[in-house]
């Protein structure tokens, strides 16, 4: 197999969110098992953001070079902006052969056009990655001129739901592919009578952030956990006491060593939600809102139905689900009540067996079907 040298084009992400986002701890595992190929890897990012620092770069083992664009530029100058990105593309990675990007989510950022347009000018193979489904559906002519572009490129998705509407949009074959899981730094060993605390990761509004902390207000006598990993995120304010409220950890079993019950109130459509994965890997009962990808996970969660979403508002950079009061007090209650049920299951021991040995059984065969698609690489 020939080795070749291969950049992920971060477009306005790791300066945000770091390596702590489901998008980017998937893109960090995908490197990662293209360097043990020994193929070349870097990370090249573009953003409005100076604040990178070495101790990300050295905590994923991959090169990353960050290009820091004024919002001015970013926004308004794009002619300025797009030969910027050229002359960078051609001094500094003119030798990469292949480029992997992911599909936007919520803005519509006309970085991604400009890029993709100079990389197609200079003949590279370009890869795209669709991580979710949140493209900026509040621009149609954005969306259309997105899809035009990447109609002739090779499209990845990583979840059967997002393979579907890519491939409606796009009018053709979407390729499959799963995560995959670095299981040192997922599973923890810690005993089971550690575990005391029912868990959210991320505080974000369309993450369903409300829903958890109406929970944790009618459930005093539990503790609860909240994980902040991004950091364009609302400041969280608990309505109740018994709230914990810590920033995501590395490697993050040390977050599912204390975890006993981990819930997922999203109000969003969800890509391939890591978490949901990484907790049943843990033995970890799941319970969470079957919307987007997360009803794929059958067997390994426990699903809510979620309040109809009438839409989002957008309040500078975050977007707010708009929901029906009553329907969110009634998700709200059926949580309480599978909280209930597993707080008094009387063979929960065997029932965290029986979530870890379906995970481990998913993740398994996923990680095959992974390796055979970027062999191809």
């Amino acid at each position: 197999m020939r080795k070749s040298s291969i950049a992920f084009i971060d477009i306005n992400t790791i300066p945000f969110e770091g390596f702590t986002s489901g998008l980017l701890i998937s893109v960090k595992e995908i490197l990662l098992r293209l360097k043990i190929l020994n193929h070349k890897t870097h990370i090249i990012s573009f953003s409005q953001r100076r604040n990178l620092s070495k101790k990300q770069i050295l905590y994923i083992g991959i090169e990353i070079e960050h290009y820091f664009f004024s919002k001015n530029q970013y926004y308004f100058d794009q002619l300025k902006l797009s030969k910027s990105i050229k002359k960078i593309i051609i001094e500094k990675y003119d030798e990469v052969d292949v480029f992997i990007m992911c599909t936007p989510a919520v803005f519509p950022d006309p970085i991604y056009l400009i890029i993709l347009a100079i990389l197609k000018q200079r003949n590279k193979k370009i890869k795209i990655i669709a991580f979710d489904d949140l493209l900026p559906k509040n621009s149609i002519a954005f969306i259309k001129k997105y899809i035009n572009s990447i109609r002739e490129l090779e499209v990845f998705a990583v979840s059967n739901t997002i393979k579907l509407n890519y491939e409606e949009l796009l009018k053709k074959k979407v390729v499959l592919l799963p995560n995959i899981y670095n299981l040192n730094k997922v599973i923890s060993r810690d005993h089971l009578s550690r575990k005391e605390y029912i868990t959210m990761i991320n505080t974000h509004p369309i993450k369903g952030v409300e829903i958890f902390k109406r929970i944790a207000m009618k459930m005093p006598a539990q503790k609860f956990l909240i994980i902040k990993n991004w950091v364009d995120v609302p400041e969280f304010k608990s309505y109740s006491s018994n709230v914990i409220l810590r920033k995501f950890t590395n490697p993050i079993k040390k977050i599912y060593a204390k975890t006993k019950i981990l819930i997922v109130p999203s109000l969003c459509e969800e890509g391939s939600a890591r978490v949901v994965v990484e907790a049943a890997l843990n033995g970890i009962p799941v319970i969470a809102n079957a919307i987007g990808s997360l009803v794929e996970y059958k067997g390994i969660a426990i699903f809510m139905t979620p309040p109809n979403i009438q839409g989002y508002q957008l309040k500078k950079t975050i977007l707010y689900p708009i929901v029906n009061d009553n329907e969110l007090d009634d998700c709200i209650n059926n949580y309480i009540k599978q909280i209930n049920r597993l707080n008094n299951e009387p063979n929960y021991v065997s029932l965290s067996v029986r979530i870890k040995d379906k995970a481990h059984v998913m993740v398994n065969k996923w990680d095959r079907e992974f390796q055979k698609i970027i062999e191809k690489w």
